[in-house]
């Protein structure tokens, strides 16, 4: 079967059918009680999806690793989240250098011994939104 992008309008109505269907077959197994988003698209969306669920009155959780940023809210049990790389949403900010002291790797099977000089590494932080700051209405 091919997915298609439904509106919002046609997704909801989905949800309905669903839960419909639950409802009438309450012997059935349910699936998985979590719904992700994962077409978010930088930090200016994800502010807006955080928002949406201000508005429903939902308690909002943010999570960062290193992958991905994620915010997310629970609707009766059913957790909704929305999801971004987080180098879309996070900033990626240097914040020092430090030296790496050369290191000898052992020769192993079909693998010479190698050495890797001493170096210079970059130290990096990544700095994600607040919630205060995802969730606060823009100014007109």
């Amino acid at each position: 079967m091919m997915m298609t992008r439904l509106t919002a309008s046609e997704y909801a109505a989905g949800l309905r059918a669903i839960a419909e269907f639950y409802e009438a077959n309450p012997d059935l197994p349910t699936p998985q009680a979590e719904i992700t988003v994962y077409n978010i698209n930088g930090k200016e969306q994800m502010a807006h999806f955080a928002r949406a669920l201000v508005r429903a009155h939902k308690e909002v959780d943010k999570k960062a690793d290193p992958t991905f940023f994620v915010i997310s809210a629970s609707f009766s049990g059913v957790v909704l989240r929305a999801c971004d790389w987080r180098n879309n949403v996070c900033e990626r900010v240097a914040v020092g250098t430090k030296i790496v002291e050369e290191q000898l790797i052992p020769a192993r099977p079909a693998e010479p011994e190698r050495l890797i000089p001493a170096h210079e590494e970059e130290i990096t932080e990544w700095r994600c939104p607040s919630l205060l700051e995802l969730t606060k209405e823009p100014e007109i």
